[in-house]
């Protein structure tokens, strides 16, 4: 049965917004062209988020400061998940990505002449509202063209294009590199990141699709999923997101903190696929569950390291990249259990859910580190992700149906989108 409490509005049903079969592989002709366009987009965006944060620290802005002006991303990208499936449902998700990259190339500009953490706060805002559109366009786009039988694997190869874009990114954070090179740069790249959709045909909304972020829907049948999308923003904010202002704290020079922030999101990009592999051919949870004793057992080492140390930048590396295994985990749940019209709003929802944890992250680890030093940001992030395991395993076995939690059930090989259960519903089948 249709949910009444979610609102509809008229979609244009064109031929070209029509969705296509998904693709038996997954990688088809449009996949392929959004994947380029994440690669520009998280290269660009990497750049961008690592001159902010050095650009504060040039300016000699307290760290509670600092943590409001990344905070504000957050607040932009939480509006930018709101609208998107609004903003997809009218206008298909290649012109929605086009318009999004403009944008948020426009807010790159201005960057070199501020000095005033007053007026970057709106521009932040702008950036991530932007930022959403172009994340909920592609995550739509990939879901829709994509079958569960091969879903973890798409998702994670995104994410993992995105990571190691973002990584190879921070190797142009050369000594020489002044401010408006660097800004400019990256308002250039995002401006590109357009033609790689040329010729290639969005999926555009389903008919009678919703619009509004499905966040009610999954709180009650996939609150496990939701959960897991929260705190992949909360953790890697909290600790990545202020990793170069963590990094000055510990004593690295520009140049090792350009190589610790590179090593985490390479490693983590290239960790995406094997723990993909295990989610769709084993379980969601068994995925999650080792990426985060992975991720806890290096924040408890790295906690009682000194300055300065040997082995910290690898620590370091080892767990940054560990806890980017959360996010592919939340997308593929949720999405194996959803019909095409659900699709758009339940990755509005899910960036929404990491949208809020991007605003508590950089807050809350602003405070940490202001008060209890570099080793107590480490050690707040290692409790947040026994949280996170601990809640997810709850909502996850709270879930079961036939002796299996919806982890388990998720590698269902061979199933299109959503077709499992009625109205994508994963109750569905317990209430019959």
């Amino acid at each position: 049965m249709t949910d009444p409490h979610l609102r509809r509005i008229p979609v244009n049903l064109a031929p070209s917004s029509q969705p296509p079969r998904p693709a038996p592989s997954g990688l088809t002709r449009e996949v392929t062209g959004v994947m380029a366009a994440l690669f520009l987009y998280a290269f660009a965006n990497g750049l961008f988020g690592t001159l902010v944060a050095l650009y504060a620290v040039a300016l000699k802005l307290p760290h509670a400061i600092s943590g409001v002006i990344i905070a504000a991303f957050s607040v932009g990208f939480l509006l930018g998940a709101l609208l998107a499936p609004w903003w997809i449902a009218r206008h298909g998700q290649r012109l929605v990505l086009a318009l999004c990259a403009a944008g948020l190339a426009l807010s790159a500009f201005p960057h070199p002449f501020l000095d005033s953490a007053l007026v970057w706060i709106p521009i932040r805002v702008a950036s991530g509202l932007f930022s959403a559109g172009i994340i909920v366009a592609t995550d739509s786009w990939i879901n829709l063209t994509t079958p569960n039988a091969t879903r973890g694997r798409m998702v994670g190869l995104g994410l993992a294009i995105q990571w190691i874009a973002t990584g190879g990114a921070q190797f142009l954070l050369l000594p020489d590199l002044t401010w408006k090179e660097g800004f400019w740069l990256v308002a250039a790249l995002l401006l590109l990141t357009p033609a790689t959709l040329v010729g290639a045909r969005s999926p555009g909304a389903v008919a009678g699709s919703v619009t509004r972020p499905a966040v009610g829907f999954l709180w009650r049948t996939l609150p496990a999923s939701l959960t897991a999308a929260f705190f992949n923003g909360l953790i890697v904010t909290a600790f990545l997101g202020m990793l170069p202002l963590w990094g000055v704290e510990m004593g690295l020079s520009r140049a090792e903190l350009a190589v610790a922030i590179a090593g985490s999101l390479l490693l983590g990009g290239a960790l995406q696929w094997p723990f993909a592999r295990l989610s769709d051919r084993v379980s969601r949870r068994a995925s999650l569950l080792f990426s985060l004793t992975l991720a806890v057992v290096s924040g408890a080492v790295l906690t009682g390291m000194a300055p300065g140390q040997a082995g910290l930048t690898t620590l370091t590396v080892l767990f940054a990249a560990a806890t980017l295994q959360i996010y592919p985990v939340a997308v593929a749940l949720a999405n194996d259990h959803v019909t095409g019209e659900r699709m758009v709003a339940v990755s509005s929802a899910l960036t929404l859910a990491n949208g809020l944890g991007m605003i508590v992250g950089p807050l809350l680890a602003g405070v940490v580190l202001g008060s209890l030093g570099p080793a107590g940001l480490v050690g707040v992030v290692t409790g947040l992700l026994l949280l996170l395991a601990g809640a997810y395993t709850l909502f996850d076995r709270a879930s079961l149906q036939d002796g299996q939690s919806l982890s388990d059930r998720a590698k269902m090989v061979g199933v299109t989108p959503g077709a499992q259960f009625e109205e994508g519903d994963p109750m569905a089948a317990r209430r019959s």
